[in-house]
């Protein structure tokens, strides 16, 4: 979290001098976010299978899911959401990278077999060599849920974020590092550190 608010704090007081930003990184920001908005305005599969993303979901709204249950109507401004969280996201791992964080992978696909089924996903950012999700915030969220740390968190995980993260890490054999969170209307970074026991880690 210090290597962030840093390089944030030089760049947003002009001290370019302070830091390093290459101009392929910038390229890339650019060519990710073409590949999610090209993602996110196509139509989806509405086929219903288990996911990373899905996991830490209600029980009773996966099983209607499963059987086929139509779902309730997106509000309009479903969409828009979505690629506010993925600008997000690939904003954050292009600071990352000027903050010199010591990111060892990226986006990797995964695959973690339970019992007969087995369920994919994406992971978004290993940090010495532990799984991180990059998770965007309202106010609200970013100062009464995350700022709390992973404790409340795993309290008060309505989104199933706690399981998605021990998910990716039981696939990819690493530690389940944490979050790092980014407010949507202020800008401000929270680094929440998942400090889950060993056991812990089994039950989920």
């Amino acid at each position: 979290e210090p290597q962030i608010h840093l390089a944030l704090d030089n760049i947003s007081n002009n001290q370019f001098d302070k830091v390093t930003i290459e101009d392929r990184w910038i390229d890339e920001a650019g060519e990710a976010l073409k590949r999610v908005l090209r993602k996110q305005l196509s139509p989806r599969d509405g086929n219903f299978g288990l996911r990373m993303s899905n996991i830490g979901k209600p029980l009773c709204q996966l099983q209607m899911q499963a059987k086929g249950a139509p779902a309730t109507r997106k509000p309009y401004n479903f969409i828009m959401v979505m690629l506010l969280g993925d600008c997000v996201e690939i904003i954050t791992d292009l600071m990352l990278k000027i903050a010199k964080v010591n990111v060892t992978s990226r986006s990797d696909a995964v695959e973690l077999q339970v019992d007969d089924t087995v369920i994919k996903g994406t992971d978004d950012i290993s940090i010495d060599h532990r799984v991180f999700d990059i998770k965007s915030a309202s106010p609200w969220s970013f100062s009464n849920k995350w700022s709390q740390g992973y404790e409340f968190l795993k309290a008060h995980d309505d989104f199933g974020y706690v399981s998605q993260l021990h998910g990716y890490a039981s696939a990819k054999g690493q530690e389940p590092g944490g979050w790092i969170v980014v407010c949507k209307s202020t800008g401000a970074v929270k680094v929440v550190e998942c400090d889950a026991s060993v056991d812990e880690r089994k039950e989920i």
